[in-house]
């Protein structure tokens, strides 16, 4: 399967396609997507939404930056995506880059939730007010722990 994207085409593996069932806040449209690695922007990746390529988040495992954030799951959310448990999930953080690429942060607050396993994901917006939704990765002072 080919995605022709901005950036170019993109060779899809259908079976690497990920789905969220409820699309993601504000493209609720858009339920396939594809992580698409990027020399340029490692360990960066692109989310594209497989069905609207012109719509390319920038997204970052947590563990790259914070190995110790682990936020509480709503247990529904785990089952829905057809987990056992919290630890089967991978959590990614939405990113940020100003224009002039000084400052780039992270999305801590509203992670994507995803079971590789399954090729499921969602995005989750957490209650819990310790979780930034601008953590500084590059441009800021990185307070540790999310805050």
């Amino acid at each position: 399967m080919q995605i022709a994207t901005p950036l170019g085409p993109i060779a899809a593996d259908p079976a690497k396609v990920l789905t969220f069932p409820r699309g993601l806040p504000g493209f609720e449209e858009c339920t396939r997507f594809l992580l698409v690695e990027s020399e340029e922007l490692s360990p960066i990746q692109l989310l594209v939404a497989v069905d609207q390529p012109d719509l390319m988040l920038p997204v970052l495992s947590t563990l790259e930056f914070d190995p110790t954030y682990q936020p509480a799951l709503d247990p529904p959310l785990v089952r829905d995506l057809g987990a056992a448990g919290a630890a089967e999930l991978a959590l990614m953080a939405v990113v940020t880059i100003s224009e002039e690429g000084r400052r780039v942060t992270a999305n801590l607050r509203g992670p994507l939730v995803i079971n590789p396993a399954r090729q499921l994901g969602c995005q989750t917006i957490l209650p819990d007010e310790r979780y930034s939704l601008r953590y500084p990765l590059v441009g800021g002072a990185n307070g540790g722990g999310g805050a």
